[in-house]
């Protein structure tokens, strides 16, 4: 049973023992993690069924050998977030795919090993993955996941994204939940924006374009994108990207010169938005009619109208993408060939939602919802193979606009 782990001298019985001690399988030297994680593939061989030991994947090459060290390294860090985000973070692929759920646990018994036993048991349970998987492809399987391990940021940017430690504490830590300044009432969030951004000097966005956007009835609007990006009603910058975010969707025609498809707006919007929430003086500048300041904000939506703004979620997408650019079609040619594109390819396109964001879980979506937007009904989602990123408000009975 153990003639190929014991070949390595891994497990510390030279050939399988006549007695299988306790004390024989309970030696504390089982090696650093790293070491563990290094001898599976040497050790795959005897957790095969007899059958199968002269299959290639018994013996893996070197480059599939540092690929399978590289992702269970990733896999047995990824612990604190759970085998299912393991799955998704580490893996790219859903913790039901075939062999995925085994995979991930090789990690869980690697790194919480007391006894020899236990590591026989990890390979076991990689032999099981790779039954489970199909021998043949189980070494595809590791390029993929490699490929994602690094398309992600590797090992780095998954440490960034582990919970951080509690500290150490000698007596009940007092929570305190972080206060939100309430959205003032409907009728009084113009005079207290107004306020706000002449405290700040920004005479263009308290005169011009907040009582250009309340005449035209957009304060709902305006309420919609405090909530939706979770915005400081206190905080100058703040609110005026809120107000970037309603301006840039009423006035994108006027930016453009041409008009775009329900599926670019928001990002259009989104992006200026987020430009001025860096540099709140950008907007202010514009109202004041600077060129400059306009001209940056035109070359942001640009940007989203050129195509070079549009998510692709493969390589054919791109290259169908860069293609169009190179002739010179517009943002909404480029979004209405991709949409088609994914149709003929029987791929949801980005307009086809479920209505309920639940099933967004179940198609293998990762939900990124901060808790004070989930306690108001706002909820985000990320798709972690395409990056693509999903924003969902729950309809409020009794109101009007958006808000319904």
């Amino acid at each position: 049973m153990y003639q190929g782990r014991q070949y390595h001298m891994w497990f510390g019985h030279g050939t399988k023992p006549k007695d299988v001690s306790v004390a024989q399988d309970a030696k504390p030297d089982l090696g650093s993690i790293e070491k563990r994680i290094h001898s599976l593939a040497h050790t795959l061989v005897a957790g095969l069924p007899r059958s199968k030991r002269y299959h290639a994947v018994s013996r893996l090459a070197a480059d599939d050998h540092a690929r399978l060290d590289r992702v269970m390294e990733a896999v047995v860090l990824a612990r604190p977030l759970g085998p299912r985000l393991t799955a998704l973070r580490v893996l790219g692929m859903h913790p039901d795919g075939r062999g995925v759920r085994a995979f991930v646990d090789v990690g869980r018994l690697l790194a919480s090993a007391q006894t020899h036993a236990d590591l026989r048991a990890a390979t076991d349970m990689l032999a099981k993955s790779a039954q489970e998987m199909g021998f043949d492809d189980f070494k595809p399987f590791l390029r993929r996941a490699d490929d994602h391990l690094t398309q992600t940021g590797g090992m780095l940017a998954l440490m960034r994204e582990l919970p951080k430690p509690a500290p150490p504490v000698t007596s009940p830590p007092v929570i305190t939940p972080p206060v939100r300044p309430p959205i003032p009432p409907p009728g009084q969030l113009a005079p207290f924006l107004r306020g706000l951004f002449q405290k700040a000097g920004w005479l263009g966005l308290a005169i011009t374009l907040l009582d250009a956007l309340i005449r035209s009835n957009r304060e709902a609007q305006i309420r919609a994108a405090i909530e939706r990006f979770q915005l400081d009603p206190a905080n100058a910058a703040d609110m005026a990207a809120a107000l970037a975010y309603v301006w840039a969707r009423v006035n994108r025609s006027l930016l453009l010169g041409t008009s775009l498809p329900e599926s670019a707006q928001d990002i259009v919007a989104e992006q200026v938005m987020r430009a001025v929430r860096k540099d709140p003086t950008l907007l202010n500048c514009a109202m004041a009619g600077d060129a400059a300041g306009l001209g940056t904000i035109r070359s942001i939506v640009q940007t989203v109208a050129s195509g070079r703004a549009i998510i692709t979620r493969n390589e054919e997408e791109r290259g169908l993408v860069d293609k169009m650019i190179a002739e010179g079609k517009s943002g909404a040619e480029i979004e209405a060939a991709l949409d088609d594109f994914r149709k003929r390819a029987g791929v949801p396109s980005r307009l086809d939602l479920p209505k309920n964001p639940d099933e967004l879980l179940k198609q293998g979506w990762i939900e990124t919802t901060h808790p004070a937007g989930a306690a108001r009904g706002h909820r985000e989602f990320e798709n972690p193979q395409t990056g693509e990123k999903l924003a969902f408000d729950k309809g409020k009975p009794g109101e009007t606009g958006s808000e319904a």
